[in-house]
């Protein structure tokens, strides 16, 4: 799966000229099995890949999606997959926008949207720190090299500065260790370890648990060494302040939403972030914003280095962040649960794995249904003359299908309420019982014969007069606040297409 999802060029104009000759093309990612035996004798990352493939006949159109982990795959062999992983993407926006792929493969729809529109409107970290505006004394660069068949002897001045040994993130430790090495592979120009420094490891944290699948990089006030594992920018000769703005851009959690949704090695075999794709982050324009958001900015940053790591601390920073960027309330939401959305990504741990299969709690149900009502209430509200609120069903449909592997399943009824809708959304418990009246539709979809090496893992919206609902496994990752944003979208389209 490497070479399609690499951002090397050559590589792109390879997958581009495959997916144009053979479209018709559908591509399923298999990379979340690969340490589950689904090769018997590798672990890389696997993708099934269809050449003119039958299952769409639109040639400007290509099928991608992903396979998710399964506890059971190792012991069955089976693979489960249902609609919601697998949908179709504009081919001209892979063709255009290399990025967007493995948005489609493990993000959503929105995720699509909220990557292009960074690339549309910001520019890239090297773009940012080169910009005259910003400061044309800013050094930055890799560190040096030990390992190599050339060596040659260190610079002399290296000998007087510590080297990196200790990180921690938002602030390095000032204590440090020695540089011992007489040779180097390869070694750096002195300037890029002068201090000022934000220093950028190449790997995401993952501890603290406050911090784990976040990516953090660090300030060092003092002159510091550093090995190529990390990327360094020199503040020496900038602004004050300058170096805790973008510390604090790249400690936020969208950030790590571009780095594990848009970057090109994260979450397929590796978990390591490569310089070339930190320069290629995204940043609000600092010399145009104001002295009151960067203050803003900058006092959320320190808070957390002076006062520790905590989840206010955190949330204080990501939305002093977004507002530099000028989020709006939904792409704020992308933003924020992005960490808890791709930790399974970056980390690859099976606890991460595991998480995302949990059932949502019932508060984090209510935070689904909230998203929803709001997006769709949105639109109702133009005319002010009716409205939706929701009614939750938790753990109840295996009362009605019987025969069905289906107590872990979730419902969510949407029912229109006349009148312009409240201050807040409104949410309740539901009977089960209220439920039978879907529950003989909800059969009939089940009954068709599936493949034998395939479980489906069913998502439904069943519509009725007055209502419409959503029946989902009791997953945490199908009942989050993105997924409420996106099945607002898909109720949305469903209105527009019952018109046409």
């Amino acid at each position: 799966a490497t070479p399609f999802f690499s951002a090397d060029p050559k590589a792109i104009v390879a997958r581009n000229e495959i997916f144009d000759q053979l479209k018709p093309c559908a591509m399923i990612n298999l990379s979340l099995l690969r340490r589950e035996g689904l090769f018997p004798t590798v672990t890389g990352p696997g993708l099934v890949f269809f050449a003119r493939c039958k299952l769409t006949a639109r040639p400007d159109q290509l099928l991608a999606g992903s396979i998710p982990w399964s506890p059971d795959f190792r012991r069955s062999g089976i693979f489960e997959v249902g609609p919601g992983e697998i949908r179709p993407v504009a081919l001209k926006r892979i063709l255009s926008v290399p990025s967007i792929l493995k948005a489609a493969v493990f993000g959503t729809v929105r995720d699509e949207w909220l990557l292009e529109r960074l690339r549309r409107t910001f520019p890239t970290l090297y773009e940012a720190v080169e910009d005259p505006r910003f400061d044309s004394r800013v050094c930055s660069g890799m560190g040096f090299i030990v390992a190599g068949a050339k060596r040659k002897q260190c610079p002399e001045e290296y000998s007087d500065l510590p080297v990196l040994t200790k990180f921690a993130s938002f602030r390095l430790p000032s204590e440090q260790g020695t540089f011992t090495h007489e040779t180097l592979h390869r070694s750096r120009d002195i300037e890029i370890f002068r201090g000022p420094l934000l220093v950028c490891p190449e790997a995401i944290q993952t501890t603290p648990k406050a911090l784990r699948g976040r990516y953090c990089a660090a300030v060092s006030e003092q002159d510091l060494l550093y090995n190529s594992s990390f990327f360094g920018i020199s503040f020496a000769s900038a602004e004050e302040d300058w170096h805790h703005v973008l510390s604090a851009v790249l400690n936020s959690s969208l950030t790590t939403f571009q780095l594990v949704l848009g970057g090109p090695n994260v979450g397929l075999e590796r978990t390591t972030i490569k310089p070339q794709t930190i320069r290629s982050l995204r940043v609000p324009p600092i010399a145009e914003k104001s002295a009151r958001q960067l203050a803003a900015v900058v006092d959320a940053e320190k808070r957390i280095a002076e006062w520790g790591v905590d989840p206010d601390g955190l949330r204080a920073l990501d939305e002093a962040v977004f507002d530099l960027y000028g989020l709006d309330i939904e792409e704020r939401i992308l933003a924020s649960e992005a960490v808890e959305r791709t930790r399974h990504l970056s980390c690859q741990r099976k606890s991460d794995l595991e998480r995302m299969l949990l059932p949502p709690t019932y508060d984090e149900l209510c935070q689904y249904g909230k998203e929803v009502l709001q997006s769709v209430n949105a639109y109702l509200t133009v005319r002010g003359v009716r409205h939706l609120r929701a009614i939750i069903y938790r753990d109840c449909l295996s009362n009605f299908l019987t025969g069905t592997v289906l107590d872990s399943s979730i419902a969510v009824r949407f029912a229109v309420a006349q009148g312009p809708p409240g201050p807040e959304p409104h949410l309740r418990d539901g009977d089960p019982q209220e439920l039978q009246d879907v529950a003989a539709k909800f059969q009939g979809l089940l009954s068709s014969q599936g493949l034998p090496y395939l479980n489906e893992s069913r998502q439904v919206r069943i519509y009725g007069s007055e209502d419409v609902t959503i029946m989902k496994p009791a997953q945490w990752r199908f009942w989050n606040r993105t997924a409420g944003l996106n099945d607002a979208d898909r109720i949305l389209a469903d209105h527009w297409n019952s018109k046409d």
